[in-house]
């Protein structure tokens, strides 16, 4: 029997030959930028590079160590602080980084790395070697940082732990405390305040100062409160505290807002509306006076005073949410600025204890007092004393009343979540750069962003190739990436009623399949088994958010919906619905609002809706976008046509269906049949007349397609929709001929041909065939692809818009450009060969 394989000798810090990652890891250790956990992590004997790579992944370390070696060469706003792994924030991240590299520290592109190196994690090496070189320039040196790579040992064991400086929390729980660090171990020169932090959802922006700020400022002793007995302090530092805010306030209104003279937008885009919360607490603390000056019935006047004033305190959520944005435009004008820069700090030495702290911290104030409310009232329902005879009354009181201000700081918190998640959406819009919306809408009428990662994808069996996916509540996009940073959109999945298959993994793929309601079929090809789970919970989240039989349950019809109110509740709890788009459901018959979970707790729904109220009712949210549909809106069309025979057996399987249209039945049609909508209010069903038979009754709302008189009928096929146009006479002869490649480009290459004619060719040795086109003077040859379709075959570009014949494609593309399905070619096909080369030029047409 052979012996055990000798164990591995212990890792030795002290060891000569450190590989070129550790150096990196413990520099960056020095530039206080690692978390304590990473620190934890790449700490380890076992650690690798991949390890460090990890933690490099989401790029806010390396945005971090910029802003640590140069204050303010990135601005942190534009930062995404919870990227949670998603790839395109990830990558955002990143190139923010490089693109510091480059204009700030003058880098050029081959010193560099390329981002997907580091999120796909490869070529690492290439990244630890751009470590190095920043580690070499003089600002880093100036930081008192040791270069790499090193040719003398470094002790891993021995690395002075500064945890507590090296992470900024920008970024806590409304409900957390932040701790106060110990400023005396700050350097001067350090810019500490430019750090960002790794976050949990639930938080929102501050900086680290407001600790002490607040300390100083609000947390201070007052005299002014002295008729209270020692059990009552709760209630004294509550109005010591509200009077100290109020002067503050006061102070910066008085010393800052005024004497700057800031033209209206930029004293906006500074202060926001602290103007309208330095009057609202004036107003407020005169009532917190009244509510606590007797001590006779004080506690529930105090709850009372928190119940009248609950809504009002909501303007703190546009505060909080654009804070960062606040600073960062504050930041920018004293750099460019000199004048304001000088009267800013003329009025900061004339604020006296205010004027202690530059404004970008004094601003933070507002943040933390609102999230103070909940704390003071949970401190005072703790005092109240037991020997109290009416103490539980008075606990019960304080509970409600600090459920309120909670509500409140989840109500502040979901807006700065919401307010992020926009920034989100409107920078993945911008990158993808064929996607046409319609004019009343934008990305974020498809709801909050979930989601993004890349898959091998396959449509309808046919295999597209590697793919960036984009999940939204509503709708799956599918991309391809264009270049470094841009996307060319390709399909577009609707969440609602997709069913997920989820396939047996083969040869480190990781298969699913996402089916819509039209039996159109996506599947994606993860490659781990963890990055599969992860979507799959995530798209069945988001189809249990968008189609969960719960919502057409007692007669209601629940929809996602965008609230305008500034306060919506919830007519079950009535708790916030919070937010700023999407934040709950509303009923299209009763108008009911509900938050997700209450809507399983709601009664029968006694009303029926009006014409007018489903034709009101918000159903934006679900239409096609244009980019993926040429149809106008169902909305506009009363009349419509069935795209598919349809049975009417659905009503056999779907009992609740009839119960809740009040005894409406499905009805049959046939493909063609014209048809005119009753009720639309449903996602899923729809009432309509077939003019055929006269017939009323239920159809699913994915069967219909319109009629425009205006243009070419329109046939919805999911994702994306063709147009047929039966009008238009196809004469083959004017673009078909039975030649060869080199045959072609010899004819389209002749001067007298123009720019954009094309013909259409048989496809090689290949019963396929081929468009050539003459494009700015080049001749391209695009393949058009043959699919078995339900059973017919059909005809297609790069992507599965589908045709039932050749002749049907050419009509189609001769109105839309090419630049879609074949980026080179920017034009539609204008000019059949026929039309423009002699008979003496070209072969006779084969028949088709």
């Amino acid at each position: 029997m052979s012996s055990l394989s000798p164990l591995p000798p212990p890792f030795d810090p002290n060891k000569n030959l450190h590989p070129m990652w550790r150096q990196a890891f413990h520099w960056l250790n020095q530039s206080h930028v690692l978390s304590p956990e990473a620190n934890r992590i790449l700490s380890l004997p076992t650690s690798t590079v991949e390890d460090l790579a990890d933690i490099l992944s989401d790029g806010i370390v390396l945005c971090n160590l910029l802003n640590y070696l140069v204050p303010g060469i990135i601005k942190y706003t534009d930062v995404s602080l919870r990227p949670q792994k998603s790839r395109f924030l990830c990558l955002q991240n990143i190139r923010l980084f490089l693109d510091a590299c480059r204009q700030g520290l003058h880098f050029r592109d081959r010193d560099l790395f390329d981002p997907y190196m580091l999120f796909d994690k490869y070529d690492l090496d290439k990244i630890v070697e751009t470590l190095s070189k920043i580690s070499r320039l003089e600002v880093a040196k100036r930081k008192n940082l040791t270069p790499f790579p090193s040719s003398s040992p470094v002790n891993y064991a021995n690395i002075q732990k500064e945890d507590n400086i090296s992470i900024l929390p920008i970024m806590r729980s409304l409900d957390e405390p932040i701790p106060t660090p110990d400023i005396s171990m700050m350097n001067n020169d350090d810019d500490s305040r430019a750090l960002l932090y790794y976050a949990s959802p639930e938080t929102i922006v501050a900086p680290v100062e407001q600790n002490t700020l607040y300390g100083c400022l609000i947390e201070k002793k007052r005299d002014n409160h002295k008729a209270f007995l020692p059990r009552d302090h709760c209630v004294k530092e509550l109005l010591d505290t509200e009077l100290n805010y109020r002067d503050s306030l006061n102070q910066i209104v008085t010393h800052f807002i005024e004497p700057l003279q800031l033209k209206i937008d930029e004293r906006k885009k500074i202060f926001l509306n602290i103007s309208e919360i330095h009057s609202l607490h004036s107003e407020f603390y005169e009532d917190l006076c009244r509510a606590g000056r007797n001590e006779k019935g004080r506690t529930s006047r105090i709850v009372e005073l928190f119940t009248k004033w609950q809504d009002r305190f909501l303007i703190y959520a546009k505060y909080c949410s654009e804070l960062p944005d606040a600073q960062e435009f504050l930041d920018r004008k004293i750099k460019q600025d000199s004048s304001f820069a000088q009267k800013l700090e003329q009025c900061r030495q004339k604020a006296g204890e205010l004027g202690k702290f530059q404004l970008r911290d004094t601003v933070v104030l507002p943040f933390q007092r609102i999230v103070k409310y909940s704390l003071l009232l949970h401190t005072m329902k703790k005092n109240v004393p037991s020997t109290d005879p009416n103490g539980e009354i008075k606990r019960q009181l304080l509970e409600k009343a600090e459920h309120l201000m909670t509500d409140v700081n989840q109500y502040i918190n979901e807006a700065k979540r919401a307010h992020d998640n926009l920034k989100v959406i409107n920078n993945i819009e911008k990158t993808i750069c064929d996607i046409k919306l319609p004019s009343d809408r934008c990305l974020r009428s498809y709801g909050r962003f979930i989601a993004d990662e890349q898959f091998t994808v396959y449509e309808d069996g046919h295999r597209n190739g590697t793919r960036t996916i984009f999940l939204f509540d509503r709708v799956l996009l599918i991309c391809k990436v264009k270049g470094s940073e841009k996307y060319t959109f390709r399909a577009a999945l609707f969440i609602q009623g997709c069913q997920i298959e989820e396939l047996k993994a083969a040869k480190r793929e990781f298969p699913f399949i996402l089916r819509d309601t039209m039996k159109h079929e996506f599947k994606f090809v993860a490659k781990t088994e963890e990055k599969r789970s992860f979507w799959l919970k995530n798209l069945r989240d988001a189809i249990d958010r968008c189609s969960n039989p719960e919502f057409s349950e007692n007669g209601h019809f629940f929809q996602m919906k965008s609230f305008d109110d500034m306060s919506p509740r919830c007519d079950h709890c009535n708790r916030y619905l919070c937010g700023i788009f999407y934040q709950g459901y509303e009923c299209s018959r009763c108008q009911k609002k509900l938050h997700r979970e209450c809507i399983k707790k709601i009664g029968t729904c006694i009303h029926r809706a009006s014409i007018a109220r489903m034709q009101s009712f918000d159903r934006g949210s679900i239409e096609l976008p244009r980019a993926f549909s040429n149809a106008s809106n169902v909305n506009n069309h009363n009349h419509v046509y069935a795209l598919y025979d349809y049975d009417g057996t659905l009503n056999n399987n779907n009992s609740r269906t009839a119960v809740n249209r009040f005894g409406d039945r499905h009805i049959k049609v046939n493909e063609g049949d014209e048809l005119e909508i009753l009720e639309d209010d449903d996602e899923h069903i729809w009432k309509v007349k077939n003019l055929r038979t006269n017939e009323i009754g239920l159809i699913p709302a994915t069967l219909v397609g319109i009629n425009d008189s205006n243009s070419q009928k329109t046939i919805q096929r999911s994702s994306t929709t063709l147009a047929e146009t039966s009008s238009m006479v196809c004469d083959c002869e004017t673009w078909y001929l039975d030649i060869s490649r080199h045959q072609a480009e010899e004819i389209l290459k002749n001067d007298s041909v123009p720019n954009n004619t094309f013909l259409v060719r048989k496809q090689g040795k290949n019963e396929g065939h081929a468009i050539s086109i003459k494009h700015n003077n080049e001749v391209y040859h695009i393949r058009i692809y043959t699919h078995e379709f339900e059973g017919s075959i059909k005809h297609y570009l790069v992507d599965s818009l589908l045709f039932d014949s050749l002749q049907s494609l050419i009509q189609y593309y001769q109105t839309h450009s090419l630049e879609d399905r074949f980026p080179p070619v920017k034009s539609s096909l204008v000019h059949p060969i026929a039309h423009v080369c002699s008979h003496d030029m070209l072969l006779l047409p084969a028949t088709l």
